[in-house]
């Protein structure tokens, strides 16, 4: 049985990433297939005075104390969603440290197949990246990453967009999650490329696709290949107006990834602010004994 992760922090947002993945997965990808655990990390090395940031909650009193009242609402939150989605399997687990490490080392401890993780407020892709609990979770985590705005739509994406720069892409075993959803929902499917005319990749985008084509195996693909002086611009224009369904990206084409997230907050919006997006890392199924500290991977 496949086991999602949710962390909350018992926001709207969360809330709603919670409900997104529920809606999706449970009840469309992976119907009797899962187990979603909803995980409350939180920081006992906080101040008790400090402004509280996204997941850690301090109060003027013992951890004991701490634990007791993030256990009782944990158990609010999970009873809720037991109720509006009662034949999903849905456990709740609470942990202390901070919270990318500690979701971090849940997602190694559980095998979580997926962390589905909610952002808030200031959109675009920088923006829900940097600076960040989703941030750190994405680039490091040891399985995929589905970040949802707090505005998505609860509906059936009616669309799926693969931005790749085809490095790195031969194992096509990455894109399984995201051919599980083009799979069970049947969205429009849509591969977008764009190069400079500088770019220099170790496969044919001709062959590329045709094998993409292939492994996705649906009626609604299509594909567009654009050139552009700088390919992560030019996906910005492309995607101004994109504002339904998923956008996925392959992590491990770092360099990619790395000039997409640290682009100026200033820059223009590179996509709307109710457009999910997926972050393919492959699955850790190395052994716990042979398993870096999920502390250190965060570090």
């Amino acid at each position: 049985m496949k086991k999602i992760l949710l962390p909350t922090d018992f926001s709207e947002h969360s809330r709603k990433a919670i409900a997104y993945a529920l809606n999706i997965f449970g009840e469309t990808v992976y119907p009797g297939e899962v187990e979603f655990i909803l995980l409350a990390a939180h920081d006992v090395m906080a101040r008790p005075t400090q402004t509280v940031p996204t997941y850690i909650y301090s109060f003027p009193i013992l951890p004991e104390e701490i634990m007791v009242n993030i256990e009782k609402e944990l158990k609010d939150v999970a009873a809720g969603f037991r109720k509006a989605y009662p034949d999903l399997q849905i456990r709740e687990r609470v942990v202390l440290g901070r919270p990318v490490p500690s979701i971090l080392e849940a997602a190694l401890e559980e095998t979580a197949s997926l962390i589905v993780i909610g952002t808030k407020g200031l959109s675009g892709l920088d923006r829900m990246i940097l600076g960040s609990v989703a941030s750190g979770v994405v680039e490091k985590a040891s399985c995929p990453v589905l970040a949802v705005p707090e505005n998505a739509v609860l509906l059936k994406p009616p669309s799926v967009v693969l931005a790749t720069d085809f490095q790195n892409l031969q194992d096509l075993n990455v894109l399984k999650p995201l051919r599980d959803i083009v799979k069970a929902i049947n969205p429009q499917f849509l591969l977008l490329h764009i190069y400079s005319e500088k770019s220099r990749i170790p496969i044919d985008r001709d062959i590329m696709n045709r094998t993409l084509r292939s492994y996705f195996n649906t009626e609604y693909y299509s594909y567009y290949f654009m050139e552009h002086d700088d390919p992560i611009e030019g996906m910005e224009e492309f995607l101004n107006d994109y504002k339904e369904g998923i956008l996925a990206l392959v992590a491990k084409e770092r360099n990619f990834l790395e000039r997409l997230f640290h682009r100026s907050v200033t820059k223009q919006m590179l996509i709307h602010s109710d457009v999910p997006v997926f972050v393919l890392n492959p699955v850790d199924t190395v052994s716990e004994k042979e398993r870096p500290k999920a502390e250190k991977a965060a570090s």
